[in-house]
C-alpha cells in the first residue's frame, strides 16, 4: 500500500466526531466501529442513523464537509461480520431497493460478496439435515485512536519494525478488522524490501489471505495498494481492483471501505 493509503485509513478510522447527537455523528461512529472490529456497535450506530435520516445520498454535514451517505450497505456489512446473516440480507435488499450504490461499483461488488457469503451461511447442508447456524465469532474490543495514530505514524515515518509491532498489537484487540491486516500486510511488504527477508513477504500473503477471508469484497484498489501487495491475492480471489478514476471538480479519495466518495466541497 502506497503511504498516502495510510492517511487515508487512519481518515476512515478516525473520521467519527465526538457524538454531538446528529445523524451523520452516529453513522460516522459506526463507520469508526466497523472499521474497529466492533459491528455489534456499528449496528447500532447505523441504525439510529437510519432512524434519523433514512435517505442515502450526499449530504453537507457541517461546515464545508460533505458526506456520501450509503446506511443501509454499511448496516448490512456490521450485520454480516456480527453474524446476522438474515439481518445483513435484509439490510442489504433495502441497500439495493434505495439505488445507494448505483454509481459505487466497488461497493456494489463488495455488497453482492458479503450477500453471496450470508446466502451460503443459511443456506441447509445438502444432506437435508439441520440448518448450521453461522459461526461464532470472537470477542473483539476497540482500539484506541492513539495506538492506531502510533502505528500509522510509524509506518509514515518508514520504521516498519515499530508498525509491525503496533498493528499487530490492534489486531489482538480487534482480530475481525480486514483493514487492520490488510495495512499490516502492507508493512511487512515494505519491510521485506527494506532490510526485512522473505519471511516477511510470506507473512504479508498470510495477513492479506486472511484480510480477503474476513472481508470476501475487499477491493485491492491500485489507489492505495502496490503492485507487490496486490500480487500477493491468494488465487481463486478475483481480480486486483481497477486503478483509479478520474473525477471532475474538487475532491479527494474516501475512507478506504467505508466510502467511495467522501470529499470536501464549498
Amino acid at each position: 500500500m502506497r503511504k498516502a493509503a495510510a492517511a487515508a485509513i487512519l481518515l476512515a478510522l478516525l473520521s467519527a466526531g465526538l457524538g454531538r447527537g446528529e445523524w451523520y455523528d452516529h453513522y460516522l461512529d459506526g463507520v469508526e466501529a466497523l472499521e474497529s472490529g466492533d459491528p455489534e456497535t456499528a449496528a447500532g450506530r447505523f441504525r439510529e442513523a437510519i432512524r434519523m435520516r433514512p435517505e442515502p445520498g450526499y449530504y453537507r454535514t457541517y461546515g464545508n464537509n460533505y458526506l456520501r451517505y450509503t446506511p443501509y450497505f454499511h448496516l448490512g456489512a456490521a450485520l454480516h461480520d456480527s453474524g446476522d446473516c438474515a439481518g445483513a440480507l435484509e439490510a442489504f435488499r433495502r441497500s439495493e431497493e434505495s439505488g445507494e450504490l448505483e454509481d459505487l461499483p466497488l461497493l456494489a461488488a463488495r455488497r453482492r460478496a458479503l450477500r453471496e457469503a450470508c446466502t451460503a451461511r443459511l443456506a441447509p447442508p445438502a444432506s437435508g439435515g439441520e440448518r448450521r447456524s453461522p459461526p461464532s465469532r470472537p470477542v473483539t474490543g476497540r482500539i484506541s485512536r492513539r495506538a492506531l495514530r502510533d502505528a500509522v505514524r510509524a509506518y509514515l515515518e518508514g520504521d516498519y519494525p515499530a508498525a509491525e509491532a503496533r498493528f499487530e498489537a490492534l489486531i489482538e484487540r480487534a482480530p475481525r478488522s480486514a483493514t487492520l491486516h490488510a495495512v499490516l500486510a502492507c508493512v511487512l511488504a515494505a519491510k521485506s524490501r527494506t532490510g526485512g527477508t522473505p519471511a516477511d513477504l510470506d507473512s504479508a500473503r498470510r495477513a492479506l489471505a486472511e484480510a480477503l477471508e474476513l472481508d470476501p469484497g475487499l477491493e485491492l484498489d491500485a489507489r492505495y495498494f502496490s503492485p507487490l501487495v496486490r500480487s500477493l491475492r491468494p488465487p481463486g480471489t478475483g481480480p486486483a481492483a481497477p486503478g483509479p478514476r478520474t473525477k471532475k471538480g474538487p475532491g479527494r479519495p474516501g475512507p478506504v471501505l467505508a466510502s467511495e466518495d467522501h470529499a470536501n466541497g464549498s
